[in-house]
């Protein structure tokens, strides 16, 4: 067992050295903003705007059983009650019809992996797969500056997803997404769970503040990136190296 596990963990490296198993990095930063265009505060009717890359190049898969990981900062201390900052992952087939069918691509915010930020008073963010299920609130640690978060939130490919704080201290709360929530029994959208086709990463600012006049705004700076799971470097590994032995014998 030991020899095998030193196998796996020599072989894992050659890969990654020699970039037989490359992992899919997507860098995002910059700003968001916008104003509310319904004068009824916290209705959930406010406008968004986001950023994503629809590129093949930067888009994650499952099939190789990989786990992404997002890292980066938020600032969204300029926002005001009702809105919020969205960062995380939407299904690639849903957002790619949504956005080239219909006026608005908000469909693709309800099957996702996202982490979801707020300002103010209440200064937490909370996980989510669409727009009505979530996790508890988690609190920013007490010495990080209200409104700016430091993160890191972790999707695995068995349905689960993790979001951890830095500051003073390490927070963190793990959620559960996968649960298809939008055009079930429709054949197109039939398979295994949320993300399995490809997905991107994206942030969102969802703006809800019954101002019609002054803009506000959110700073993301945010990378995503997948990374075959050791297991699936042993097997790739290891079967590389029975192919050898077959060849030479």
């Amino acid at each position: 067992m030991k020899k095998l596990v030193a196998i796996c963990a020599v072989v894992a490296l050659m890969l990654a050295v020699n970039g037989t198993v490359s992992a899919a990095i997507v860098n995002l930063s910059g700003t968001l903003s916008g104003v509310d265009f319904d004068t009824d505060k916290d209705n959930g009717e406010g406008n968004h705007d986001y950023a994503m890359d629809r590129t093949a190049a930067k888009t994650f898969y499952w099939s190789d059983g990989s786990t992404v990981s997002i890292t980066g900062t938020v600032d969204v201390r300029d926002l005001t009650s009702g809105s919020y900052l969205q960062i995380g992952l939407v299904d690639k087939a849903q957002a790619d019809v949504s956005l080239d069918t219909y006026s608005h691509g908000g469909y693709m915010f309800n099957n996702s992996a996202l982490a979801t930020f707020y300002a103010g008073t209440r200064n937490y963010a909370r996980l989510s797969d669409d727009v009505l299920s979530h996790s508890d609130q988690l609190l920013n640690p007490t010495s990080a500056t209200v409104g700016v978060f430091d993160f890191v939130i972790d999707i695995f490919s068995n349905g689960t997803m993790n979001l951890t704080l830095h500051g003073d201290s390490e927070v963190s709360t793990t959620y559960t997404y996968g649960t298809r929530n939008w055009w079930d029994g429709d054949p197109f959208w039939e398979g295994a769970g949320e993300l399995e086709n490809g997905s991107y990463l994206i942030s969102q600012l969802w703006i809800d503040t019954a101002d019609m006049v002054n803009p506000v705004n959110a700073e993301y700076d945010i990378t995503g990136t997948s990374v075959p799971e050791p297991a699936t470097l042993c097997l790739l590994g290891l079967g590389g190296l029975f192919l050898r032995r077959r060849k030479s014998a």
